[in-house]
C-alpha cells in the first residue's frame, strides 16, 4: 500500500478515524523485511519446529498452517482493539502485525524456559514439559490421550484405572515429581 502512495500517515490525514491494518512476514524494518514468509519458514525460524516432533527425530512442521493463522488472528485482534479504542478516542490506529512475532508468542513454555535457563526446549512428542501423565498411549484396540495437569486429575485417573496405589506413591505425589519420574519411551 505504501508503494502505491497509501501509507498510514497519508491516509490518516484524510481520515483521522481510519483503522489501517498491515501484516508482513518479519516486520517492515530490519534485515528480513523483504524476505519471503511462507508458513513453514516462519515455523522453522520462530522455533516452533524445534519443539515439534519426537526427541530422536528431526524437527517437523505443525500439521496446520500455524504461522499463517497466528498472524491473521493477531491482526484481527488488533483491528477489533483499534475499533474499540476509536469509540473512546475518536481516533484511528495503525495495526501492524508480523507473522514471525505472532508465531514466536506461541512458544509459551519453551521461550520462557530458554529466557530463564538458557537451555533450548527439546522435542517431546506428545508429552508436556511440565505435566504428567500427558501423552498418547497405545491400548489393545486404539490409542488414547491422557492429560493430567494437576493432582486432582491424577487421582481421578488412578481411580478410573484401578491403580489407587499410585496416588500415594511418593514418586508421583506431585506434578513436579510425576514429570521427573515419568518413563520415557
Amino acid at each position: 500500500m505504501e508503494k502505491l502512495g497509501f501509507s498510514w500517515e497519508t491516509l490518516q490525514e484524510i481520515n483521522p478515524r481510519l483503522i489501517y491494518a498491515s501484516s508482513s512476514g518479519f516486520g517492515h524494518t530490519g534485515p528480513l523485511k523483504d524476505a519471503p514468509a511462507y508458513d513453514t519458514i516462519i515455523q522453522a525460524m520462530s522455533g516452533i519446529m524445534m519443539e515439534t516432533g519426537y526427541p530422536d527425530a528431526p524437527p517437523v512442521r505443525v500439521g496446520t498452517s500455524l504461522a499463517d493463522l497466528c498472524g491473521g488472528v493477531y491482526l484481527f485482534s488488533g483491528i477489533v482493539s483499534a475499533l474499540y479504542g476509536r469509540e473512546k478516542s475518536q481516533r484511528g490506529a495503525h495495526v501492524d502485525i508480523a507473522m514471525f512475532d505472532a508465531t514466536l508468542s506461541f512458544l509459551e513454555h519453551g521461550l520462557m524456559a530458554y529466557i530463564a535457563t538458557g537451555k533450548s526446549p527439546q522435542r517431546l512428542g506428545n508429552r508436556h514439559p511440565y505435566m504428567a501423565p500427558f501423552d498418547v498411549f497405545n491400548t489393545q484396540d486404539k490409542p488414547i490421550t491422557i492429560c493430567c495437569g494437576n493432582d486432582k486429575l491424577f487421582s481421578a485417573l488412578c481411580q478410573a484405572l484401578e491403580l489407587t496405589e499410585l496416588v500415594n506413591d511418593p514418586r508421583f505425589s506431585s506434578n513436579i515429581l510425576r514429570v521427573q519420574n515419568q518413563a520415557y519411551s
